[in-house]
C-alpha cells in the first residue's frame, strides 16, 4: 500500500497494478476496490510459462496525466460489457490453461481506442503480430510502451528484432524480452 501511495504521487491517483506484481511477482489482479473492502489487495493469476512478452519503449514521452486526459469519463454499456467479458474469460482460461482463449482476450477495449492515436507504430505492430501469428499486442499501461505476445523465444526474437527495428525513435528507446518473475522483489 505504500508502494501504491509513492506511484499516486507522480502519477496523480493511487493504484496498485505497476507496484503488486513488482513486488510480488507473477500475475496480479488487482482485487479490491479500496478502503474499507475486505477482499486482498491483489490475486495471483497462473501464467503460460512459454509466452515472452516483448516490450518496446520508442524513446518518447507521454505522461500517465496525459494518456488519462483523453479518456472519455463514461463508456457505452457495449463496451464495459465487453471488457468485462474479456476479464472474466481470460482469467477462467489463465486458470484452465487455456493460451489460446486467453490470448484471444488480450485487447484493451476501454483505454486502447482513445490512447492509440497518441502512440506511434501501434496499428502497425497489430498488423505485424497477426501477420506472423504471434498472440497479442497493444499498449502496455498508459502508455507509450507498447507490447507483444510470443510463444517462445524464436517468435520472440524476431519480433523484438522487427520491434526494434520500427518502433524504437530515439536515443533513450530500447526493446527487450521478458518472462513472468514469479518470485517479484527480492533482497540479493
Amino acid at each position: 500500500r505504500l508502494m501504491g501511495a509513492l506511484e499516486g504521487e507522480l502519477s496523480g491517483g493511487i493504484h496498485y497494478d505497476n507496484v503488486a506484481p513488482s513486488f510480488l511477482g507473477g500475475l496480479q489482479l488487482m482485487s479490491s476496490e479500496g478502503e474499507g473492502d475486505e477482499a486482498p489487495l491483489c490475486v495471483r493469476l497462473p501464467t503460460f510459462d512459454a509466452w515472452r512478452w516483448v516490450l518496446c519503449y520508442p524513446g518518447v514521452s507521454l505522461s500517465t496525466a496525459e494518456a488519462r486526459a483523453v479518456m472519455p469519463t463514461h463508456y457505452p454499456l457495449q463496451d464495459c460489457l465487453s471488457y468485462g467479458r474479456r476479464l472474466a474469460t481470460f482469467v477462467h482460461a489463465s486458470h484452465e490453461g487455456l493460451e489460446g482463449l486467453a490470448a484471444s482476450r488480450l485487447h484493451d477495449v476501454l483505454a486502447e481506442p482513445y490512447r492509440a492515436p497518441l502512440i506511434k507504430g501501434l496499428d502497425e505492430l497489430k498488423r505485424h503480430v497477426t501477420e506472423v501469428g504471434a498472440l497479442a499486442a497493444g499498449i502496455s499501461g498508459a502508455g507509450p510502451t507498447l507490447f507483444a505476445v510470443a510463444r517462445g523465444d524464436e517468435q520472440a526474437a524476431a519480433l523484438e528484432a522487427w520491434m526494434r527495428e520500427h518502433l524504437e525513435q530515439g536515443p533513450e528507446a530500447f526493446t527487450l524480452t521478458c518472462e513472468v518473475d514469479h518470485q517479484g522483489a527480492c533482497l540479493l
